[in-house]
């Protein structure tokens, strides 16, 4: 993540995104669903994570 930068920040998102998320696939991620969530004003999956690990 380090050499992620606010000048490449959306070119590395639709990269990511045209990643295959299907688990059994070879090169398959899902990077681009937690990028999904990070870039979400609701912070509520954050919170429900927290209270499970609380």
């Amino acid at each position: 993540m380090k050499h992620v930068t606010k000048e490449n920040y959306v070119e590395m998102s639709r990269r990511v995104e045209s990643l295959e998320s299907q688990d059994f696939m070879t090169g398959s991620s899902n990077f681009g669903k937690f990028i999904k969530l990070f870039e979400r004003v609701d912070i509520e999956w954050i919170e429900k994570i927290n209270n499970r690990i609380e």
